[in-house]
């Protein structure tokens, strides 16, 4: 049995709360039960990567007798994951971890699968999609690996369990999540896996928006997306789970632009790629907030040369929208590196000033025509972010007071 060297101390290096899990473990223990780490923590410990999500468990004790013991010694959880067999533990505020009693399929629709439990590890992991996640480690270090997925780390290579398209009829979001693994462990796409994810392609049009817009969020912002050779392979894949088609050209650029600004952005890049597109009429934006549905469909033009111009820009929209639109005129070579900067320093340095001017102040001044309010000030806005938000309230007064009708 391999075990991982100086597990306490790379676990205390790498950031993983050991002494919490050991707690759960010594728990279960006394009921005859095991505890193990499985999936991108255990991939972390071995790869020596810094922990880059909560823990996520497994133990050969059925899910009632789980809770039974949690609730003896007052553990706080929560019952949502209940019917597939899984629970969400609270150690503290910091602190939550993903416990979940081995199980076997019984049967699968594409979408969900029915399952019963088990206490054999190795029934266990062949329910899993990838062998690279059914590497298990107790709360010792000690490793158990039943199909030989730590060969397949170690090559940096992401490997359906057993047949790629039966893995997939099982679960159609393991399309998607062959893509996530795949980008984000190496870059590299294992051909039998591939072929099987374009061949069922279109099932992924039977899993939920929120399923899928889940995933893309993640596969997106990896920093393999931006490889060109890659991105054309997965092209048409995206294309069947966003419902409509994208356009690659210069992607790559805006990815480094982005990386170059630290200023990287799920929402700005499905923006860039659906820029060709009828984007209203997407069903998936239906499933984004408001906000976000406002921000991928907002149309903004900036002005050439003309940066007083573009403080009307930055006074009535989100600064998100101006970068978007900067970011993606210069991925696209429509402006210069120059005037880029010089937009992205104003954008970056701006802060928004409030009106001084509001409609009791034209009370005060004369005005009775209330309809005539917005016009008057709306001229005065225009007259006031014209010349940079400068004029103090004095001088307002005096711009509005040549705007009176005259008696």
């Amino acid at each position: 049995m391999m075990r991982i060297p100086d597990f306490s101390k790379r676990c205390k290096d790498l950031g993983l709360k050991l002494s919490s899990l050991q707690r759960v473990e010594k728990l279960l223990d006394k009921e005859g039960g095991s505890l193990f780490l499985i999936g991108g923590n255990v991939r972390d410990l071995i790869l020596k990567k810094r922990i880059s999500s909560k823990p996520d468990t497994v133990s050969d004790l059925p899910i009632n007798k789980i809770i039974e013991c949690l609730k003896d010694h007052k553990i706080i959880n929560t019952k949502q994951g209940l019917k597939h067999g899984s629970v969400v533990i609270y150690i503290n505020k910091n602190l939550s971890i993903d416990l979940t009693s081995m199980r076997v399929d019984k049967k699968t629709d594409g979408r969900w699968a029915e399952t019963t439990e088990t206490d054999n590890i190795e029934l266990d992991a062949q329910r899993r999609d990838f062998t690279i996640n059914a590497i298990y480690c107790d709360m010792s270090g000690n490793i158990i690996d039943p199909l030989k997925g730590i060969k397949d780390l170690k090559k940096l290579k992401v490997k359906f369990i057993g047949s790629p398209e039966q893995r997939i009829k099982e679960d159609f979001l393991r399309i998607l999540r062959f893509l996530r693994f795949s980008l984000g462990l190496s870059g590299s796409l294992d051909k039998k896996g591939l072929d099987a994810c374009k061949k069922l392609k279109t099932n992924l049009r039977t899993l939920s928006f929120e399923r899928r817009i889940q995933e893309l969020k993640k596969i997106l912002l990896l920093p393999n997306i931006e490889n060109k050779k890659l991105l054309k392979e997965i092209k048409n894949i995206l294309e069947f789970s966003i419902e409509s088609k994208i356009t690659i050209k210069n992607f790559e650029r805006l990815c480094q632009i982005e990386k170059t600004f630290k200023n990287q952005s799920f929402l700005r890049r499905i923006k860039f790629l659906l820029r060709n597109t009828h984007k209203e009429k997407l069903k998936i934006l239906n499933k984004f907030s408001k906000l976000e549905k406002r921000r991928v469909l907002e149309e903004i033009k900036l002005p050439q040369n003309n940066y007083k111009k573009f403080n009307y820009l930055l006074y009535y929209n989100d600064k998100d929208v101006i970068y978007d639109k900067l970011i993606e005129d210069f991925s696209e070579k429509k402006i210069s590196q120059s005037f880029f900067m010089k937009l992205f320093k104003i954008t970056k340095n701006f802060v928004k000033k409030k009106n001084p001017i509001n409609g009791e102040d034209l009370i005060r001044l004369g005005f009775e025509n209330k309809r005539e309010f917005n016009n008057v000030l709306r001229n005065f806005e225009e007259w006031w972010i014209e010349n940079n938000f400068l004029p103090k309230k004095k001088e307002c007064l005096n711009f509005l007071k040549k705007s009176l009708p005259s008696s």
